[in-house]
């Protein structure tokens, strides 16, 4: 196994791992079993971890350019309709 394919499952774990925690912090702090200011500290750590997980998983996507391609530029066509019926 090289070091890439560690990398990936280990950051799959950890962006699993942060969405499972979201679905249990949120009962926890509706029913009082965790103080709404450590549900805050938790949630932040573990966006960061879930941005860790995404960086490592979309480094090797091409970026894509949105450069326009030189060429006319194409009017719309407009119509207009009065009292319901095309001019």
């Amino acid at each position: 196994m090289n070091f890439h394919t560690i990398k990936v499952w280990l950051s799959k774990l950890i962006s699993n791992l942060v969405l499972m925690l979201f679905i249990i912090l949120v009962p926890a702090v509706a029913s009082g079993a965790v103080p709404f200011w450590a549900a805050v500290v938790l949630g932040v750590a573990a966006l960061l971890g879930l941005n860790a997980a995404c960086g490592v998983l979309l480094e090797e996507q091409p970026v894509a350019h949105t450069a326009a391609k030189p060429g006319p530029a194409q009017q719309p066509v407009l119509r207009v309709v009065r009292s319901g019926r095309a001019a």
